[in-house]
């Protein structure tokens, strides 16, 4: 069984894959505070209330936007199960994401799952919506390329910020009030929050296709996303699920790239960065050593990979496999 744990600002889903289906998944509330021993506390009773145990689960695939918490669902994992925790991220996800970006390394764990799922389930070009902590617009354009997105504050952050700061204003409902006017104070509030959502997704959305050249499906996903979507006009499909199933292909992916690694016979250790033609990789600093090249784009072999003709000294190795640099960073001996 996989493990799959996704770790939002505000919520933390956990879920049980067996055979790349998801068997069972609970929700619950996100604690920043949380060390990895509360974390597993908190698990082992989610996995005993449908009869399972710890001895059934042989991985552990992790997207989070809590950087605390992804150290500590780590810690948790490795002590519950003996392996490391896959983490999601630009990198692990592979041939899976594909970026035209100057720093994927800064892309955000949800931001690739949603990148990932749309491409996969809709195909390219294509732009998600996820309603969120943060309102995020994610594009991948008609090569299949993350490029790029919005994020923006999000439905309950913003009506939060509201009533925090608007004393004589309650907390409601966040629902469609069927009426551009409002008639008392929580029409009113519904009014601009709902509908001003909507009609600025919508806005933004179509600044992207004037930008783009072409207009694209738009999926919106995200706790919110049934009720915004409903007003929006370009929103084509409405998936709360969209990332559903993901955490095992990345994981694969992710084991994948791992074998890749260790079939490398050569004495220098690697990391790998987002490929891209053209390109001019900085030096980096490892170990207290400089170790710093500049490489140009060569051709493409019959099989896609990419060959790089790189000016690298004698015993160093380069080489681009599905979208990826492996940079040597360090002699082994």
């Amino acid at each position: 069984m996989l493990l799959a744990i996704d770790v939002g600002n505000t919520q933390t889903v956990v879920g049980i894959y067996q055979d790349g289906s998801l068997q069972y998944r609970w929700r619950v509330a996100t604690n920043k505070s949380h060390t990895s021993d509360e974390l597993r506390v908190k698990l082992v009773p989610l996995l005993a209330s449908e009869g399972l145990k710890l001895d059934d689960v042989r991985g552990v695939a992790l997207a989070s936007v809590v950087p605390a918490l992804t150290m500590a669902w780590c810690a948790a994992a490795y002590r519950m199960i003996g392996k490391d925790a896959l983490v999601c991220s630009a990198e692990t996800a592979g041939s899976l994401f594909e970026a035209d970006y100057p720093n994927p390394h800064e892309i955000g764990a949800d931001r690739v799952a949603d990148a990932v799922a749309a491409k996969a389930l809709y195909g390219a070009p294509v732009i998600v919506v996820d309603f969120g902590t943060a309102t995020n617009m994610e594009v991948v354009d008609a090569d299949g390329r993350f490029i790029g997105g919005v994020i923006a504050p999000g439905v309950e952050t913003s009506a939060s910020a509201l009533f925090s700061h608007a004393t004589k204003l309650g907390a409601i409902d966040l629902v469609d009030p069927h009426t551009a006017i409002g008639h008392n104070t929580e029409e009113a509030i519904q009014a601009g929050i709902v509908y001003g959502e909507a009609d600025r997704v919508d806005g933004i959305i179509r600044r992207i296709f004037a930008q783009l050249g072409y207009e694209t499906p738009v999926v919106a996903t995200g706790g919110l996303a049934s009720r915004v979507a409903a007003q929006s006009q370009t929103i084509t499909a409405i998936n709360p699920e969209l990332t559903r199933g993901i955490a095992s292909r990345v994981r694969s992916a992710g084991r994948r790239r791992q074998r890749l690694r260790r079939a490398m016979r050569c004495p220098t250790l690697f990391r790998a960065e987002p490929f891209r033609r053209r390109s001019c990789f900085r030096p980096s600093l490892t170990r207290g050593r400089l170790v710093g090249f500049g490489a140009t784009a060569g051709s493409m072999w019959p099989d896609g990979a990419s060959c790089v003709a790189a000016y690298l000294p004698q015993r160093w190795l380069s080489c681009a496999v599905g979208g990826m640099l492996l940079v040597p960073v360090a002699f082994g001996g």
